[in-house]
């Protein structure tokens, strides 16, 4: 545990020094987060996370990112009992190439794994960004299952899919259009064993600001939720499809930040249609800005 803790305020005392270096092509921004829980049958050790976003210029409008991610859970408690301490959890949530040209219309394109463009709920992972200590619920809690013998999903959830991602932008408008290899009720991870058979699945998005500081969005996804090959034989056969709609928005004045988000999901199955809604509305006031 020492140790650990040493390294993390080791990468944190280092992310300062590397924005001061004259290699303007490289940055690392590193996040710690330490969190406690108290009470009857929680273990009193912390949970440990260290999430570093690195970045490298390539060439005028080309960048790389790759994100890699650590955490060290807390034990878990049994009629009093603490079970040993588990390892450390390492993953990669990103590693992918973007290309940026401004103008008129501003265009980005993101190749590779990244955060899923369906969702506000996804930025929050970053410990830094996130408002409240654990994420959204919804975005990690499975539903109850709505279909014999094909598993439990979320409404919605923080995955991180190969994708390929186009967005345009001006001062006032904002879209989106992506092909990712996975439904965005299904949990991808690069280099994870569990992740889910890929399914090509489309996802789209489009939001306006009428004025600065506020933005209203709608987001759209559509493609199977359960492959053919995931399904057990003694249920009907062929690809389960889903489609995804929903509205988010965020308004920002002064110190406060308010944002939400509304996903409703449409879920074949062979005895007809299920339908199932997340919803979470959040606010953020900033005490002492920089």
């Amino acid at each position: 545990m020492r140790k650990a803790l040493l390294a993390i305020a080791w990468l944190c005392a280092a992310t300062p020094l590397a924005a001061q270096t004259p290699y303007e092509r490289f940055s690392l921004d590193t996040t710690a987060a330490i969190d406690f829980f108290g009470g009857d049958n929680v273990s009193s050790r912390p949970q440990i996370i260290v999430d570093i976003t690195g970045t490298v210029r390539i060439g005028r409008g080309w960048q790389a990112y790759v994100r890699p991610w650590f955490r060290l859970p807390r034990p878990t408690v049994t009629n009093g009992v603490e079970a040993p301490a588990p390892p450390w959890d390492a993953q990669i949530y990103q590693a992918s190439l973007r290309y940026e040209r401004s103008g008129p219309v501003s265009t980005r394109v993101d190749l590779g794994y990244m955060p899923s463009p369906v969702g506000l709920g996804v930025f929050d992972v970053n410990p830094r960004q996130n408002p409240v200590i654990a994420g959204h619920a919804s975005y990690f809690t499975p539903m109850l299952p709505f279909d014999t013998g094909a598993g439990r999903f979320p409404a919605i959830t923080s995955t991180y899919p190969l994708a390929g991602v186009l967005t345009l932008s001006t001062n006032h408008w904002d879209a989106r259009a992506a092909i990712v290899n996975s439904s965005p009720v299904r949990i991808s991870v690069p280099g994870v064993t569990a992740n889910p058979r890929a399914t090509p699945v489309v996802e789209a998005g489009a939001g306006v600001t009428p004025v600065v500081g506020l933005r209203l969005g709608a987001v759209f996804a559509r493609g199977d939720y359960l492959t053919a090959s995931e399904i057990p034989p003694s249920l009907p056969q062929g690809g389960r499809a889903m489609t995804l709609a929903g509205f988010e928005g965020e308004y920002s004045v002064r110190y406060t930040k308010i944002s939400g988000e509304v996903i409703h999901d449409t879920f074949e199955t062979p005895a007809g249609n299920v339908g199932a809604t997340e919803w979470f509305v959040q606010a953020t006031q900033t005490i002492t800005p920089r």
